[in-house]
């Protein structure tokens, strides 16, 4: 059998003189719906930055990247070859999901009136273009298995705009290899990913194009990308791998020597940054977990003083302080649950909205995105409802205890 004291709190009524609920609750009500929204909008636009710009650092590259060990400045002694012993090796990491050769070397694009230092980077059509697609603005993506499309490349909005080029355009380039050599390359399309240290010096091309410069087999390269199925753990993988090769190298199974890295250090700059970001949102949960607190304390301080005829009569009835302080508590939590459900509802509908729509945008220049990216975790939200939930429960327990200072005899002079 439930305790009366639920009963009471369901049926106790939050209005004031029978009319509509007073400001205080309203204002307690609103206080939990804002604070609930905020902390909802804050983890669910932070995972969403994290998202976003992880899978534009990696999109670009790889978590694990290999390079020979450089022993002389010749580019035909400083390179990488997919040999049969090196794949085995490889296939039997249990954490590396796909890896591919690049093959990049620093060129000049000149046109008549404008040139441009950068590096072309020579991929395969095993390298993964969605990231390329996901930011294409211009032209489409060719099939790098074809010989005629040996010397396309994609560049940036940047390039294309510094240049004034446009998809379909040719245009010289000078590569420093052992000589210097020159190409005409036909632009195939142009993307922009909003991260100027890859837009500004960086273009797309075959791989076919740049091992032929280097004077490469189709199974030697510059670097080795290394896609991992857990991103969580680069830094573990990098090691294994690292200890992997180490141990091949000394048997003699690999007859070179390795340097490795990952997207952790070269991308250290945005991960720092986006570390910075998990900060402030601690920073905004427990501001708005102190808000809602302290708006519900009022709100029941309020209805203790409202309900204090109410609490008389209890008394009179003989119902013990504990049992009134917990029908407080559970009218509070009534009041809570409310805001709750309005601040869910309020920022559920934004995240979905801005997810499809993308309406509230950003400086890319500042971002390196131009929205506000979101991703919703429902177990996070789950999780956050019923810890606000319990804090709030905690925290009205202490005003609560206000009931055992009123006496039924001193009713009728407060009355």
């Amino acid at each position: 059998m439930k305790s009366y004291t639920w009963f009471v709190s369901k049926r106790i009524s939050l209005s004031r003189f029978g009319k509509s609920n007073s400001p205080a609750i309203k204002v307690a009500i609103t206080g939990v719906a804002l604070s609930i929204c905020i902390m909802l909008l804050s983890i669910a636009i932070v995972n969403g930055f994290k998202k976003e710009i992880t899978n534009k650092v990696v999109g670009f590259n790889s978590e694990i990247i290999l390079y020979p060990s450089y022993t002389t400045d010749s580019i035909n002694d400083n390179l990488i070859e997919l040999t049969k012993p090196f794949n085995n090796i490889l296939d039997t990491l249990s954490y590396i999901d796909r890896y591919h050769l690049v093959c990049s070397l620093p060129a000049i694009l000149k046109t008549d009136n404008d040139f441009k230092g950068i590096y072309l980077k020579g991929v395969g059509s095993d390298f993964d273009f969605s990231y390329i697609s996901n930011n294409l603005i211009a032209g489409k993506l060719h099939d790098f298995n074809e010989s005629s499309n040996k010397n396309v490349i994609y560049i940036s909005q940047k390039t294309a705009d510094e240049l004034k080029i446009d998809v379909g355009d040719e245009i010289n380039s000078y590569f420093i290899a052992n000589d210097i050599r020159v190409r005409r390359l036909k632009v195939g399309a142009i993307f922009n990913t909003h991260f100027e240290d890859y837009d500004n010096n960086f273009i797309l091309g075959n791989i076919k194009l740049t091992q032929d410069l280097c004077g490469f087999t189709s199974t030697q390269g510059s670097s080795l990308e290394i896609h991992t199925k857990r991103f969580d753990e680069v830094r573990t993988d990098t090691y294994s791998l690292l200890s992997a090769l180490t141990e091949a190298t000394n048997d003699g199974t690999l007859q070179s020597s390795y340097r490795i890295d990952n997207i952790l250090n070269s991308g250290v700059n945005y991960f720092g940054w986006l570390a910075l970001l998990d900060t402030n949102v601690v920073v905004i949960l427990v501001l708005m977990i102190i808000v809602a607190c302290f708006t519900l304390i009022a709100a029941m301080m309020i209805l203790i003083l409202e309900k204090i005829q109410f609490i008389g009569i209890l008394k009179t009835l003989g119902a013990t302080n504990n049992k009134i302080s917990k029908i407080f508590v559970q009218l509070s939590i009534k009041i809570s649950l409310i805001g709750l459900f309005i601040g869910n509802l309020l920022a559920i509908t934004f995240l979905v909205l801005q997810n499809k729509y993308h309406f509230v945008t950003l400086n890319p220049q500042a971002y390196y995105i131009d929205f506000v990216p979101t991703q919703i975790n429902y177990a996070e939200i789950i999780v956050l409802n019923l810890a606000t939930i319990l804090i709030i429960w905690l925290v009205l327990l202490i005003p609560s205890r206000i009931v055992s200072k009123i006496s039924p005899s001193e009713i009728i002079k407060y009355e």
